[in-house]
């Protein structure tokens, strides 16, 4: 599959496998992201401290947009030792509205493929967001990996 990310000034096609890859250098060329990485053998997108407070990603092979916000975002988040009281840390997730299964990780074709909106609310309480809340991302240590769809 391939995905557009409409960069400011021009645009880009790459497979999903390598839209991490993309993302990550975008921060350095001054795009608006937010860090997210995969989860090798699956479509799950792990959910880190946004470095933005919204971005949106446009899919010209299924000509849909998927707009992500962060509630509660601080700049002062975005450095090694985060700020005591700084909201950084995921409280939970909505997907169009509906609460996520986890706030640890999301899959690229439950939002990604269809479009919508991902809201990301973050608390400063860094004890209240020390679970997923749900289902852990797929890995090795917790049974390996599922089919990809």
């Amino acid at each position: 599959m391939t995905t557009r990310l409409q960069w400011p000034h021009s645009s880009l096609s790459i497979s999903s496998a390598f839209i991490q890859v993309i993302i990550g250098l975008s921060l350095i060329l001054g795009a608006s992201v937010e860090l997210t990485t995969t989860v090798p053998s699956t479509t799950q997108y792990l959910i880190l401290s946004p470095f933005t407070p919204k971005y949106t990603i446009h899919n010209s092979f299924f000509n849909v947009s998927t707009a992500v916000t962060t509630v509660n975002y601080d700049a002062n988040s975005v450095q090694k030792t985060i700020p005591p009281g700084t909201p950084a840390y995921v409280q939970n997730v909505t997907i169009n509205g509906l609460l996520s299964i986890s706030r640890c990780h999301f899959d690229f074709y439950d939002v990604f493929r269809v479009g919508g909106e991902v809201v990301i609310t973050l608390t400063a309480d860094k004890n209240a967001a020390d679970d997923c809340q749900g289902k852990v991302p797929e890995s090795i240590s917790t049974g390996g990996f599922a089919q990809a769809r």
